[in-house]
């Protein structure tokens, strides 16, 4: 009786740290933000001023309109962890749009959100572009628009954009960018703060104009690295823009790797748990 005790006083803590690392708070960073004005251009105003474009929307007034970025980084545990993003927060403030937030719904598919997507949030801007979200499929999508393909990182595609006019995805809120020290806090769903504020006016980051995105100039080639970025880390201005894929800068001589984070998790913590689980009962039963 004492073996069969302490043999499931070790299994009960066993399976405890799996479902403790399966469940730590994945860490989700800024990692662009477009302050192109309306009616202005990337670098000069007018469609033959400049070569400059931005990878998925080309070369339009306004850069797309009024959207940010974020990369998931996740936590130290196993590679490939997901994040659960319902509830989450996003508090934006900036000098020359206001401020305002929105917020996540409830929805199950936010609540496996693989570490190394890239998430943009997009809200449609008058009569420019209006791209819908790709989390649910096509034709799932309250918010119409757009041709990205559905995010599947078991399948390659790494990109997951959120409309936030999407009433599946946001439960309320808004959102807007701006060159006037436009600010962003990342909270959780018990309001905890999981980035930020970061963005024009932290730390040096500054000098943001209305023909400019703002983006993190920096890249890594191990998790740690990345989970090592911060509000003070080397965010920058610049006019190579790049809705949904990797910054580029140095006239995109030096482009983002997110290589290391993007591991699908196999086997999942359910199946290592059931393991756990049925060894324990195979030396029950012998004992």
């Amino acid at each position: 009786m004492m073996r069969i005790g302490l043999s499931w006083m070790v299994l009960v803590s066993a399976v405890a740290v799996i479902f403790s690392s399966a469940s730590v708070q994945a860490g989700l960073i800024l990692n662009e933000y477009n302050a192109v004005r309306s009616d202005r251009w990337l670098d000069a105003d007018g469609l033959a001023a400049s070569a400059a474009t931005d990878t998925y929307f080309g070369r339009i007034a306004g850069n797309g309109g009024r959207w940010f970025e974020t990369l998931a980084v996740g936590s130290t545990s196993s590679p490939g962890e997901t994040m659960d993003l319902r509830g989450w927060s996003f508090d934006w403030t900036s000098t020359d749009v206001g401020s305002g937030s929105f917020t996540l719904s409830n929805h199950s598919a936010l609540g496996s959100i693989h570490r190394g997507t890239l998430i943009t949030f997009f809200s449609q801007d008058g009569a420019g572009p209006n791209v819908g979200s790709n989390l649910l499929g096509a034709g799932a999508s309250t918010a119409a628009g757009g041709d990205l393909a559905q995010y599947d990182p078991t399948a390659g595609s790494w990109w997951l954009n959120i409309n936030i006019a999407d009433s599946d995805l946001v439960s309320a809120g808004s959102l807007n960018t701006g060159n006037g020290d436009w600010q962003l806090t990342i909270k959780d769903a018990d309001d905890n703060t999981v980035f930020g504020p970061v963005g024009e006016g932290v730390g040096s980051f500054s000098g943001v104009s209305s023909r400019e995105v703002g983006k993190l100039e920096e890249t890594f080639g191990t998790i740690a690295g990345w989970q090592a970025v911060t509000p003070l880390s080397g965010y920058n201005d610049g006019t190579s823009s790049s809705f949904g894929g990797a910054n580029l800068w140095n006239s995109s001589a030096n482009s983002q790797d997110f290589s290391s984070l993007q591991n699908v998790p196999e086997p999942s913590a359910l199946l290592l748990v059931g393991s756990v689980l049925g060894a324990g009962f195979l030396r029950r039963r012998r004992s």
